[in-house]
């Protein structure tokens, strides 16, 4: 899995989409892991996987 800066997601949006479009990317700012950015296909596929769990994890 890639990882980004917040500052290249912000300055290359097109480029990290394009990306995102393979696998899943890793987004970072100062070296800590922030979010995870995936295609719409990759998050279907884990929340009807995972919907309990899924559920759970919006609540919070």
């Amino acid at each position: 899995m890639e990882t980004v800066s917040t500052t290249e997601v912000t300055q290359t949006l097109p480029s990290v989409i394009s990306k995102v479009q393979k696998e899943p990317v890793i987004i970072c700012e100062n070296e800590d892991e922030i979010a995870v950015l995936m295609s719409i296909g990759d998050y279907k596929r884990l929340t009807e996987a995972n919907i309990q769990e899924f559920q759970l994890l919006k609540k919070i």
